[in-house]
Formats: structure tokens, C-alpha cells, sequence
């Protein structure tokens, strides 16, 4: 399992079943867990934006149902941001669910 903030939403969905995982591995570095998968030690659950191209020697497949998880910003008081960071932080919230804003 990897031990990034991932894992209290993965451990959550787990729950979630009444299941719990069979973690033989914990690693800190994502080339660690890719290696470990690439020889049949394991598999893992891990945020697709960890991986922009799928590594060689594995898949990346989806999960049903999916996990989410909420991420914000973290930045120094909006009105000492530059415009472009403003339109950037607007585009964003366009996007984004309208759940807890």
C-alpha cells in the first residue's frame, strides 16, 4: 500500500464492506510500488493523477465504484495573488463540484 494520503480513503472504502486489506507491502515511493507490481508481489490502489503515462510492465484500471477524495489550495491571502493565479483559482472552482464551498 502506498503511504500517501491515499490511504485513509482506501482504508475507509475498505471499511465501507466490512473488509479489510491485506497489505504486505507499505512504500513510500511510487517507482518502489510499480516495481513491486511489475513482478507479481501485490497490487495497489493509487490516485490516477499519480501516473500521467501508464508505466511499463502494468495496468492502470478504474475503480467501481470510484473513490474521491477533496483537495484544496493552500497559497498566501487571495488579494496578494497574481491575476493569473486568480483566473486559474476561478477556472478551478468552475469546475469543481459545489459541495462544501
Amino acid at each position: 500500500m502506498s503511504r500517501y494520503n491515499s490511504e485513509r480513503v482506501i482504508r475507509a472504502a475498505y471499511a465501507t464492506y466490512k473488509l479489510t486489506p491485506n497489505v504486505r507491502f507499505e512504500v513510500h515511493d511510487l517507482g518502489t510500488l510499480v516495481s513491486l507490481v511489475r513482478e507479481g508481489l501485490g497490487i495497489s490502489i493509487v490516485p490516477r493523477i499519480s501516473f500521467p503515462s501508464v508505466p511499463d510492465g502494468v495496468a492502470l484500471l478504474p475503480l467501481h465504484p470510484a473513490l474521491t477524495r477533496e483537495l484544496g489550495f493552500v497559497m498566501a491571502s487571495r488579494g496578494r495573488s497574481s491575476t493569473e493565479l486568480q483566473a486559474f483559482i476561478g477556472k478551478a472552482l468552475e469546475l469543481a463540484p459545489t459541495r462544501n464551498r
